[in-house]
């Protein structure tokens, strides 16, 4: 069903059109775009029921649709109505019930950890979901790990405590239902059989798989027998084969941090040491009024590169009271009403209450409340132009919001010299009323005296029952972005809130109607730079080819 958006046009019909989808590495608006219609009818009326009488569609098949409004004179179309009239396109999957996973049960390693295993069955699922969280706390948040191997292994678990956990597995397009919840108790810390081999060795039979990781980052955890190892620096690496440093904590040694180092290790695709040894550096005074010191900071190469950008966003079903890091790094978040849940850090988290207000947190602790904006996150039940990975069109009529080439950090647009040669590096979006949109970014970093920021944005307004007023600024999660208006140029207000993160800042127009959905007239790229403090490294600039001429060397 549909609603339509014209007004004194009398003879209307309408236009639908559907796509089957045979190939799902592609997206759906560019499949229907290049496919032939399943089934197409036209309609007078606002609804339409596909049932038996059409073409019938197939589970697990991917299917695109869109309504094309025609304003007619007579018989004849006359072009009345913009983008032709055509909607936005819409997917959905016809789905079958996905089985739920078997033979699940779990084992304790340890004091802090546990592995969950299962049968896998990789003709049926593509990957698996875990979920667990502590016994006897039914308020309390399941965490969730995912994976395509036939087990996990669950970190940072509180000694002598009981879990509950679960496992869904995935079908083509939909997660089938969680089992039964089972439950297991970690060791207790005075255990005896809670104690690790000192070598941080795998068996031999313990790792199958052989197939190194082909993009591992400063940062990244992986196992190594019983131990989680941080990798803080890759000095090399080719294709799961790393050498460099990093930390582990020792669970019986009251989760001391030791350093170490490894050189040509392989690292398999589930972050797993594969081959090699892992050391850990030793400290010949330690013990005599010295302490072992071990440098986590990440280097530079991290500043540069960062961790992909990635955030990760969690919703919670009660009001946050307050959030804080406990000793272990780990993020506590407690309610108003006595709930409390304990996130695990080192990772850019955005954490949003049932009243929309969102808290930030990036990977070295820094906590931020932010306020809710209006309309609250944008999604696709919300805000029209909005897909599973953020912002997929400029959906706004009437008024076009520009970023601009502004505040104290960088701004990048694309270069219009070369545009045709970096069009792979930048984002481009279709606009509703024609044309394309592209997409800056704009830096933001924790430099003194600098560590806040501002961009300003231009309104170009054609429908004059749109406002100022109308327009709101949030992030990707809801949070408001504060902006004053001088004219028709908003300042926007820009805090580092991550460490290394990459973030949309849209600017958005509320609906007259409350039945209808926020539209997007403008976005850009926040890019919160690494707080690593960087340190001044020598570059030796070294001539690669030499040409002769007379008696002298030219450098070329």
């Amino acid at each position: 069903q549909w609603s339509p958006r014209h007004i004194n046009v009398t003879n209307v019909e309408y236009e639908f059109s559907l796509v089957e989808i045979w190939d799902n590495g592609v997206h759906p608006q560019t499949a229907f775009l290049s496919s032939p219609p399943l089934y197409q009818t036209t309609t007078r009326a606002t609804t339409l029921v596909y049932g038996p009488a059409q073409p019938p569609l197939l589970n697990n098949k991917r299917y695109a649709w869109r309504i094309r409004a025609k304003a007619l004179q007579g018989a004849e179309e006359i072009g009345l109505f913009r983008n032709n009239g055509e909607s936005e396109i819409y997917w959905f999957s016809k789905t079958e019930t996905c089985a739920t996973p078997t033979g699940v049960y779990a084992e304790p390693k340890g004091i802090s950890k546990m592995n969950v295993f299962w049968d896998a069955d990789p003709t049926v699922f593509s990957e698996y979901t875990i979920a667990y969280r502590k016994k006897d706390r039914p308020n309390s948040r399941w965490f969730t790990k995912t994976t395509n191997a036939s087990w996990a292994t669950l970190w940072d678990l509180t000694p002598n405590t009981t879990y509950e956990y679960k496992v869904k597995g995935k079908c083509v397009f939909q997660y089938g239902a969680y089992t039964n919840p089972q439950t297991l108790t970690t060791n207790a810390a005075s255990d005896p059989n809670a104690n690790y081999n000192c070598g941080i060795v795998p068996a031999a039979t313990a790792i199958t798989n052989r197939e190194g990781h082909p993009n591992l980052l400063i940062g990244d955890r992986i196992s190594a027998g019983e131990f989680i190892i941080t990798l803080t620096d890759i000095t090399s690496e080719n294709n799961g084969i790393i050498s460099g440093t990093g930390f582990v904590r020792i669970p019986y040694l009251e989760n001391a941090v030791f350093g170490v180092t490894y050189n040509n290790i392989l690292v398999n695709t589930d972050y797993q040491l594969a081959e090699g040894e892992i050391v850990t550096l030793y400290d010949p005074e330690f013990g005599e009024d010295a302490s072992l010191v071990v440098d986590i900071n990440t280097n530079v190469a991290k500043g540069i590169n960062g961790d992909g950008g990635l955030t990760q966003d969690i919703t919670l079903d009660y009001e946050i009271k307050e959030i804080s890091i406990n000793e272990f790094g780990a993020i506590v978040v407690k309610g108003t009403n006595g709930e409390e849940d304990i996130i695990p850090g080192g990772k850019d988290v955005t954490i949003t209450d049932k009243n929309g207000t969102p808290w930030t947190v990036s990977e070295n602790g820094k906590i931020t409340k932010g306020e809710a904006a209006p309309g609250g996150k944008p999604t696709t039940a919300n805000t029209q132009g909005i897909g599973d990975s953020g912002v997929t069109r400029i959906t706004a009529q009437g008024v076009n919001i520009t970023f601009n080439n502004s505040g104290f950090y960088y701004y990048d647009a694309i270069p219009n010299r070369v545009a045709d040669k970096l069009t792979a590096q930048y984002n481009y979006l279709p606009i509703n009323e024609g044309g394309e949109y592209a997409v800056p970014y704009k830096a933001i970093s924790n430099i003194s005296g600098h560590t806040s920021d501002v961009i300003t944005a231009t309104a170009n307004f054609t429908d004059t029952s749109i406002t100022k007023e109308d327009i709101i600024f949030k992030t990707q999660n809801g949070t408001k972005i504060n902006a004053t208006w001088q004219g028709n140029t908003a300042t926007l207000q820009l805090e580092q809130k991550f460490d290394y993160a990459i973030e949309e800042v849209l600017a958005t127009v509320k609906p007259k109607d409350s039945t209808e959905q926020y539209t997007v007239a403008g976005v850009f790229k926040h890019v919160h730079l690494a707080a690593q403090e960087l340190k001044a490294i020598d570059v030796t600039l070294v001539p690669i080819q030499r040409e002769a001429l007379g008696n002298s060397l030219v450098n070329q």
